[in-house]
């Protein structure tokens, strides 16, 4: 999002954003408190956005939904 940085994430849910409790802390005043959910499987990954008011991006598509995420996206 702001910066290169990556982050492991094992399986399960995930939420971004601002809150302090999220587990992906995004520290900028563009990201909503509850930004993003992504969701770890086994052998997939998705992301959602959470109704945030700058909405949610992979590389230079917006995400509307339940989106796949690929080794490498840039979020």
């Amino acid at each position: 999002m702001y910066g290169d940085r990556e982050t492991m994430l094992g399986t399960g849910e995930h939420v971004t954003g601002r809150a302090s409790d999220a587990r992906v802390h995004v520290d900028h005043v563009s990201a909503s408190r509850r930004h993003a959910r992504l969701v770890v499987a086994e052998a997939s990954a998705t992301i959602e956005d959470l109704g945030s008011k700058n909405g949610t991006w992979v590389g230079t598509r917006r995400v509307e939904g339940p989106t796949s995420l690929e080794d490498g996206d840039e979020i």
